[in-house]
């Protein structure tokens, strides 16, 4: 009951509050989530159903914080490579001259490996909380692992609901729930956009199916109904979200389903009223949204389309990225601060992802993170199967759950839902629930190793979350953000280019508070912070046009008619 309660908390706590992106909401998870981890460690059924890869979780949350934290210099320089230590040269120089001009305090300069150190502290929490989560939904028994199923339909068919009626009979703006304010995207239920929530709910339509089917083949009509009317509702709210990617998920888990079940015979009478009921809420669906057949009719031709075309460019520029931080990456939620240094096209927008799980995966992570998610993903579906074939599992729920994370998996080909704390902790849970023993009453026998790796785990995922609270509190939200940025001193910027150092919009902003000085070092001083913003980002047409401006007061001709030459060349019609 233990693992039920504390995965109950923590998903109505991500659902209510915004999906679990707002400040101190990762605080929360991890910390709870490691409590309740070491809390049943102490337990032997809990211990006796654990089945959870501890040590190549311990290995990310360590690989995590190597990047993020400041190292010895010796090994710094051993790991940096030529373009970090580049970076961190020219940031260490300019926040020396800007201490000899009086805009900075004098402190000691650490640069980390990730070119974002608050994200990756954000991203290690966040992968804390998905760990124990997982962890935690392995050790529920049969009867617990049915009721959490049971309680996450009902959450997804909630959200479905709301955001139906966000959509189409109550805009709620820029808002989520129509209470908390977001600056971009389009707002569906807590979801920052209809692609997130469409998948989201997709995730628990494995599940109810199964539920269905189960219900009908074991004549339990209540019940059957009950989940009837949940899938109906979240058939409704995924195809009348008007998400090309969510419709094709969608489908895509139905098929899994009856190709899950092609051989249990108990289950084909169930399956057929469920794809019968299927085809009635899509006709539903497209007779409720007008502007769904044509969003569907695009599917084929999504090449022709602006967002496609730019999706494909990020894809490739993001590789470009990867090129440069090959081994570890940029650092773990360090895409959109390193990112703009490598686009190639002009946009009015800022890239704060790669638009694919998988790209960006690799591009933040090198390719130690993409062994490391590979080998959890080989080493899950092995689990699985394994599990499947001794009948140590129910069967149908490791249906639901094997089904979800394909699902997943094909989602994050062109998204990066997983990156939501809500998403993400839904499917962990997921798919941890046939990864313990749960069969019957047997229980495994509790093996040392066991509650040393649940221990080890959940011993470092809140030590790690304390110390992060302690040492950096709700600042690991600020330090990246745009807003603080716009708003920061130079003693914050100064702050803020150790933990960024490529910020193009840190840069400008330094530079700029040099300029209100009527010093003509401080002027020069400026016109370099503001040529690195312009490096830093170099499609950027404010940047070049700000730059240009900077140059011409201070009597460089040259340099003016040279980012002259660069503002015509981004400003040109393409053909």
């Amino acid at each position: 009951m233990l693992p039920f309660i504390v995965l109950v908390g923590s998903v109505l706590v991500l659902t209510i509050w915004g999906g679990g992106i707002y400040a101190g909401t990762t605080y929360l998870i991890a910390g709870i989530s490691s409590i309740g981890l070491l809390a049943a460690s102490f337990r032997s059924e809990y211990c006796g159903r654990f089945n959870f890869p501890a040590g190549v979780a311990i290995t990310t949350i360590l690989f995590l914080l190597l990047t993020a934290l400041p190292l010895p210099p010796a090994i710094e320089d051993l790991l940096s490579g030529p373009v970090r230590s580049e970076q961190n040269d020219i940031a260490r120089d300019h926040l020396e001259t800007a201490l000899s001009l009086n805009l900075v305090e004098e402190s000691p300069r650490r640069f980390a490996l990730s070119r974002n150190r608050s994200g990756t502290l954000r991203s290690t929490l966040f992968f804390i909380a998905v760990f124990a989560s997982t962890a935690l939904s392995s050790c529920l028994s049969g009867v617990w692992q049915r009721r959490y199923l049971f309680f996450l339909a009902g959450v997804v068919t909630v959200v479905a609901f709301l955001g139906f009626l966000s959509q189409h009979v109550m805009l709620q703006g820029a808002r989520l729930w129509w209470y908390f304010p977001v600056t971009n995207g389009e707002p569906v239920g807590c979801f920052i956009n209809r692609s997130h929530f469409g998948g989201f709910i997709v995730l628990l339509c494995p599940a109810i199916l199964m539920g269905i089917a189960s219900n009908i083949a074991s004549k339990r009509i209540g019940l059957a109904i009950l989940s009837g009317a949940a899938f109906a509702i979240v058939s409704i709210a995924v195809v009348c979200s008007m998400s090309r990617g969510a419709f094709a998920i969608y489908a895509l888990s139905l098929f899994l389903v009856v190709l899950a079940n092609l051989s249990r015979r108990r289950m084909a009478f169930g399956l057929s009223i469920c794809l019968v009921a299927c085809v009635s809420f899509v006709a539903v669906g497209l007779l409720v949204s007008g502007n769904l057949e044509q969003r569907l009719r695009t599917m084929r031709e999504s090449v022709e389309e602006v967002d496609a075309q730019t999706r494909t460019r990020v894809w490739k520029d993001s590789i470009k990225l990867w090129q440069d931080y090959p081994f570890i990456g940029v650092g773990a939620d360090a895409f959109q601060v390193a990112f703009p240094r490598h686009k190639s096209f002009v946009t009015a927008s800022a890239f704060h992802h790669a638009e694919s799980q998988f790209i960006q995966l690799l591009s933040t992570t090198g390719i130690v993170g993409a062994l490391i998610f590979g080998y959890l993903i080989y080493w899950y579906f092995k689990t699985l199967w394994r599990n499947v074939t001794n009948r140590l599992v129910n069967k149908d729920i490791a249906i639901a759950a094997g089904c979800a994370m394909a699902c997943a998996m094909a989602h994050a080909l062109f998204e990066v839902a997983i990156s939501i704390p809500l998403y993400a902790v839904v499917l962990g849970s997921i798919a941890g629930l046939p990864l313990g023993i749960s069969s019957g009453s047997q229980v495994s026998d509790v093996r040392l190793s066991r509650v040393i790796a649940m221990r080890a785990l959940s011993v470092l995922g809140l030590v790690v979350t304390l110390a992060f609270y302690i040492t950096f509190g709700l600042r690991i939200h600020d330090l990246d953000h745009s807003s603080y940025i716009k708003h920061a001193s130079p003693v914050e910027l100064a702050t803020v280019l150790e933990c960024t150092p490529t910020s193009s919009q840190a840069w400008y902003n330094l530079g700029r508070f040099a300029f209100m000085f009527q010093d003509i070092a401080a002027h020069r001083f400026g016109e370099s912070c503001i040529a690195m913003s312009a490096h830093y980002n170099p499609t950027d047409v404010d940047g070049w046009r700000n730059l240009y401006a900077v140059r011409l007061s201070l009597g460089d001709k040259d340099g003016a008619d040279s980012a002259l030459l660069k503002l015509r060349q981004l400003t040109a019609p393409r053909r």
